[in-house]
This record gives C-alpha cells, sequence and structure tokens, in this order.
C-alpha cells in the first residue's frame, strides 16, 4: 500500500472513530436526561401516605379542640 493511500486510509478510520464517539456520547446524554426526567419516587403511595396523615392530624386537632372547649367551659364555670 502506498504511502499517501496509508495516511487516507489512516484518516478515514480516525474520522469514524471520532463520529463514533460523538453518536455514543449524544446518546448517553440522551439516556441520561431521560432517567433526569422520570420521577424516582413513587408519588402515588405518597400522595396516599399524606392524605392518611393530615386525617390523622385533623382528627387529632379535633379532640384538641374539644378538650380546649372544656377547660374553657370549666374555667368560665369559675
Amino acid at each position: 500500500m502506498p504511502l499517501p493511500e496509508l495516511g487516507s486510509t489512516v484518516v478515514d478510520h480516525v474520522r469514524d472513530a471520532f463520529y463514533v464517539t460523538i453518536g455514543l456520547g449524544v446518546i448517553g446524554v440522551t439516556n441520561l436526561r431521560d432517567r433526569l426526567d422520570r420521577p424516582t419516587i413513587d408519588t402515588a403511595a405518597l400522595t396516599s401516605a399524606v392524605d392518611a396523615l393530615n386525617e390523622h392530624l385533623d382528627t387529632v386537632v379535633n379532640g384538641l379542640d374539644e378538650r380546649v372547649a372544656t377547660i374553657e367551659a370549666r374555667v368560665d364555670a369559675v
């Protein structure tokens, strides 16, 4: 193989390797963006847990309101 053809072949292979590397980098960045955009937490389970906590908190607050009302009635009576 003559020297000019060898240089041309090497340049072609280097160019192909460069394009493959850039292509793989683009695919990798695309996959990374997809993974970052996806939620990693099951939001339905989290929402139901927060709803249950809110219901429990409402129950506790209502019980506390009843106790405070009882205390106010006793204080008013005195």
